[in-house]
């Protein structure tokens, strides 16, 4: 399962034990991590704008919470399935 996505979990759920200047710091840390996350596996993406950053926060969100969601499924099925609609909704949003 990918690791990197993952690092977002912890302080998303903590939010509220956060200080201001943490949460903006998470804020900023994570709108670059999705726009650099979107240019990698989207290079030719032809959304533009609020709809990019929508939908790169909607993948982002995905690769942090599908592996809690498919954790009952056996690891290769979990991954294939992950790989499978994250790959599907890529390429039917970025077309």
């Amino acid at each position: 399962m990918p690791s990197g996505p993952c690092s977002f979990g912890w302080p998303e759920r903590d939010l509220c034990c956060l200080s201001d200047e943490q949460r903006a710091r998470l804020a900023l840390l994570r709108s670059r991590y999705e726009a650099g996350l979107l240019r990698l596996i989207a290079p030719q993406a032809k959304l533009q704008g609020e709809a990019l950053v929508a939908t790169a926060h909607v993948v982002a969100t995905l690769l942090n919470q599908l592996p809690g969601m498919l954790k009952a499924l056996p690891e290769e099925q979990g991954v294939g399935l992950m790989e499978s609609m994250l790959v599907g909704g890529i390429e039917r949003t970025l077309r």
